[in-house]
């Protein structure tokens, strides 16, 4: 029976394309659950390293700001390498974009704050509470 075609029930019989074969279960054994409970583990460390990053911006601590500009130079070599591997407009206007974040990131860093943040409250209210 070729792929797509449908038996005498209607019901269409084809296996899965290649991709998705690829992310079925057809390998049963410790393997595949070893692997699996390795990217779940790593999902979940990458999350809770997003979270206290997160944490720490809200809360207005510098070393989070360090962090999040280091956490965007990390990818820079990834797209470097891809960009090496094939020269696509998409790939050399991420490299651009994402450099020229983690350097205007890094510029306010070095330069310092300024201070702390203003208020939210406009000064007449502030007086007021």
């Amino acid at each position: 029976m070729e792929a797509g075609a449908e038996d005498s029930s209607g019901i269409c019989t084809s296996t899965p394309p290649v991709i998705i074969q690829g992310f079925s279960s057809t390998r049963r054994g410790d393997s595949d659950d070893a692997h699996l409970r390795l990217l779940a583990i790593g999902a979940l460390v990458y999350a809770a390293i997003r979270f206290a990053e997160a944490c720490g911006l809200w809360l207005d601590r510098r070393w989070a700001e360090w962090f999040g500009a280091i956490s965007g130079a990390i990818y820079l070599p990834l797209e470097i390498y891809n960009l090496w591997e094939m020269v696509t407009w998409p790939r050399v206007t991420v490299l651009v974009v994402n450099s020229i974040i983690v350097l205007y990131l890094v510029q306010v860093l070095v330069r310092g704050h300024g201070g702390p943040p203003k208020a939210a409250v406009s000064p007449p209210l502030a007086a007021a509470l």
